[in-house]
Parts: C-alpha cells; sequence; structure tokens
C-alpha cells in the first residue's frame, strides 16, 4: 500500500493479450521483510472488492492461488492469500536452500539438513526418501506469521 499499488490494474491488463497468468502474493513476513508494517499489505480481498469484474476460475490442480480472469482475457490473475487465508493443508510444497537444507514450510524456522546425506557416497536411494518423507510428515497445519514468528532467512537463501 502506498508503494506500487497504483500498479494492480496495469499488471492485471497484462493477461488482456497474452496467456499469462498474472500473481499477487501477500507480503510474507521473511527475512529482511518481517519488520513489515501490516498496514502496508493489500490483501486479496481488498484486490477483488475493488474489481468485482474479475472471474473466479477453477482450476483443480492443487494450485496455492485462487485463479481468476476478465471476461475477454487470454490470461489469469492469480491471488495467493498466504497472509489472509491460510492455505497450509492444501500446501504441497518444501523448499531446497542454497545451503542444503530442506523446509517444509516459509511460515516457520525448521529445516533438515540434507546434506550428510547427499554428500556421503554410500547413503542409499531410501536415506534420501526417508529424509523427504521426514520434511512432508513435518508440515504444519498453520503458519504461525501472525504470532510474530518470521523466517529468519530471506526468500533468495530459501529458493522461492
Amino acid at each position: 500500500r502506498g508503494i506500487n499499488d497504483d500498479e494492480i490494474d496495469s499488471l492485471i491488463d497484462l493477461s488482456r493479450d497474452l496467456p499469462v497468468s498474472v500473481r499477487f502474493i501477500e507480503m510474507m513476513p521473511i527475512g529482511n521483510y518481517a519488520a513489515y508494517n501490516r498496514r502496508q499489505v493489500i490483501f486479496s480481498d481488498e484486490i477483488l472488492a475493488a474489481r468485482p469484474d474479475l472471474i473466479p476460475v477453477e482450476t483443480g490442480d492443487g494450485s496455492v492461488a485462487m485463479l481468476f480472469r476478465k471476461a475477454g482475457y487470454r490470461g489469469t490473475v492469480g491471488l495467493i492469500s498466504s497472509i489472509s487465508h491460510q492455505f497450509c493443508l492444501s500446501c504441497n510444497r518444501l523448499r531446497l536452500t542454497s545451503d542444503g537444507k530442506l523446509k517444509p514450510c516459509l511460515g516457520r524456522n525448521m529445516e533438515i539438513d540434507m546434506l550428510p546425506v547427499v554428500r556421503n557416497r554410500s547413503s542409499s536411494d531410501e536415506e534420501l526418501e526417508a529424509i523427504i518423507r521426514e520434511a512432508i510428515r513435518c508440515k504444519p497445519d498453520r503458519h504461525t506469521f501472525s504470532s510474530g514468528e518470521h523466517s529468519a532467512r530471506d526468500m533468495r537463501a530459501i529458493g522461492g
């Protein structure tokens, strides 16, 4: 809010003639951005309320984005409501950091070190699979952004 929200409609208009998906992601308190001012965040509900001509599009692909389209437009508009509408239960993502840690959730600081298994030449595929399964098992039901916990890493170090 007050930084680049005047560009929302111009970005949406990119989907008029191009078969692209323009996506808006609610700013998450991650890394250096953890000290954000909540009043500056524009939530997806605000974008929708100001643009009643956005028509919901059914995806069925398990995406965390809610997709919309304007009548006659070739592309779509995706809203990723990571703060205002937690979608943690449907999130199927794991992130591998540049230093070999597997993160089950962007909204938590938990990481599983994969380097010992990856660097050990005698490690088996089963051992690697076990680490990945453990990361999946550890995915939380909810992130903790609203309680003040935030990721200590910046997104560029997380892989997102």
